[in-house]
């Protein structure tokens, strides 16, 4: 796959909640195509921000593609 090849062409996405960094760093280290952070409903309103910390940190540069699943910025947990 290169790193240009539109996302329908991916054979397996795997979802990781962006709050739990062992599943994260699990997921990363499959053999899925993609790996999607969820720090949308996956995550406690109260971890939030820690979440986001955990995928800065362990998302990087490489293998498998990565992706975030942000709330909409008219979400009020963002405010």
């Amino acid at each position: 796959m290169s790193d240009d090849a539109p996302l329908a062409s991916l054979r397996s996405l795997l979802f990781a909640p962006g709050n739990e960094e062992r599943k994260l760093r699990g997921a990363l280290e499959s053999d899925a195509d993609a790996v999607i952070a969820d720090l949308e409903d996956a995550v406690p309103a109260a971890q939030k921000d820690r979440a986001r910390e955990v995928v800065r940190e362990a998302f990087g540069q490489g293998r498998p593609l990565r992706i975030l699943r942000i709330a909409a910025p008219a979400d009020v947990e963002l405010a």
